[in-house]
């Protein structure tokens, strides 16, 4: 693509080196939504092709396991699940224990977990959906 780019620069109107792809950037990025389209596309399409390598991810983090729990609990159809019996002995920062077992974030943090776990089975799929809202947002 950056080749097509620099040859579309230092090319002479008169003769296009390329023919018809010495314009595709410019194509490309005419409409906005194209630009952004096409950039979130392949940026999904290279991680989705990278995919089968690397395991996938587990929550290492304490604030993960807590955006995890309030996306299973909402999907569950509650907002807070009841206290555990033996809650005194869970040590999970980010995790209200009383007076019910719940996440202390805000309900809006894990809804992208939730949309991927109800579509897909597993939260990664949500995180793949917020990042493509948030490319075609800026772009």
């Amino acid at each position: 693509m950056l080749l097509v780019i620099g040859f579309s620069l230092l090319h002479s109107p008169a003769r296009p080196p390329l023919g018809a792809a010495s314009g595709l950037p410019a194509r490309l990025a005419q409409p906005r939504w194209r630009f952004a389209g096409t950039l979130v596309g392949v940026a999904l399409l290279l991680r989705g092709a990278l995919l089968p390598l690397p395991p996938p991810p587990v929550p290492d983090i304490p604030n993960e396991f807590s955006l995890r729990l309030q996306a299973q609990t909402f999907l569950s159809g509650r907002l807070a699940n009841p206290v555990h019996t033996l809650g005194d002995f869970f040590e999970a920062l980010y995790v209200n224990q009383a007076p019910a077992y719940a996440a202390v974030y805000f309900p809006g943090n894990s809804l992208p977990l939730l949309l991927g776990i109800a579509i897909t089975g597993h939260p990664r799929a949500g995180v793949w959906l917020s990042m493509l809202l948030l490319g075609v947002a800026t772009g």
